[in-house]
């Protein structure tokens, strides 16, 4: 049937409806099939924002790991007797480990034997002198009695260490050192913190 200027009178299956080939027929003026055209845009605008979510989680998530660096206390070099004999390998490092032994030092040290996680902090003498263990120096921490130390441990105010005892896993911060009047075996001293971890 044509209309008034030739083309083709719709018919009433036909009116008011959008049609293709590739789509499927949804009648504009029903309710139903707004409520379908909502459902479909707001589906998308929900996965859109979901993505972008994921994404800024992620990247703030990125940022706060590679912010997160490790903090020395470098006043603590003044007390370390003959600082000369350690060289410095990285000066602020944290380790994580399982604390072997303790032991008293006449030098007004604590002389602590970690079994690293990370096994690439020792070296070969630390396996052959210290049976595989990371030594940890935490200083001034007992009274002197070694001449050789002289007045390294004089006015040092530093807050005493609570060392976690023998069989705690603790997180450990301070220098990386070789101490090259023992074999250069690795070392972490002086300490900064240390403390027990899950």
């Amino acid at each position: 049937m044509s209309g008034k200027h030739g083309f083709p009178t719709p018919t009433a299956s036909q009116n008011n409806t959008y049609s293709s080939k590739s789509q499927k027929i949804v009648p504009l003026n029903s309710y139903k099939g707004a409520k379908t055209i909502c459902k479909f845009v707001n589906g998308k605008t929900a996965v859109l924002t979901l993505m972008v979510m994921i994404i800024a989680v992620v990247l703030s998530s990125s940022t706060a790991h590679a912010a997160v660096t490790p903090t020395c206390d470098k006043s603590l070099w003044q007390h370390v007797f003959l600082p000369t004999r350690l060289h410095i390998v990285d000066p602020c490092i944290t380790a994580t480990g399982v604390i072997k032994s303790i032991h008293v030092e006449n030098d007004g040290d604590f002389h602590i034997k970690l079994l690293a996680d990370n096994s690439s902090l020792i070296n070969q003498a630390n396996i052959k002198f210290e049976n595989g263990d990371l030594v940890l120096e935490a200083i001034c921490q007992n009274p002197v009695s070694r001449s050789e130390v002289g007045s390294a441990c004089d006015n040092f105010n530093h807050p005493a260490l609570s060392i976690p005892p023998v069989g705690s896993h603790v997180k450990v911060t301070g220098s990386y050192v070789l101490d090259t009047r023992n074999n250069n075996w690795a070392e972490i001293h002086p300490i900064t913190s240390i403390a027990a971890i899950p």
